[in-house]
């Protein structure tokens, strides 16, 4: 019999991609980012504080140059 939660699951991303803004250039090769939600995430990873970058599996992966944000607005 086929597993179709298993199937499912199997294709769906385990960590997705998140976009954060850098706040600290740690030591110990980590930054500090702000993601565009307002939380604090530390990842493996370098950069220059105010760079937007791409985030995955708790590490960045490429900045994210010429991404625009929107606050959430009530129409």
């Amino acid at each position: 019999m086929i597993n179709f939660w298993r199937r499912l699951t199997g294709i769906l991303p385990t960590d997705p991609l998140r976009l954060g803004t850098i706040d600290t250039v740690n030591a110990d090769n980590t930054v500090t980012c702000t993601l565009s939600n307002g939380g604090k995430l530390t990842v493996r990873g370098t950069g220059t504080v105010g760079d937007q970058v791409w985030i995955r599996d708790g590490k960045v992966q490429d900045t994210a140059s010429g991404v625009t944000t929107f606050a959430d607005q009530d129409v």
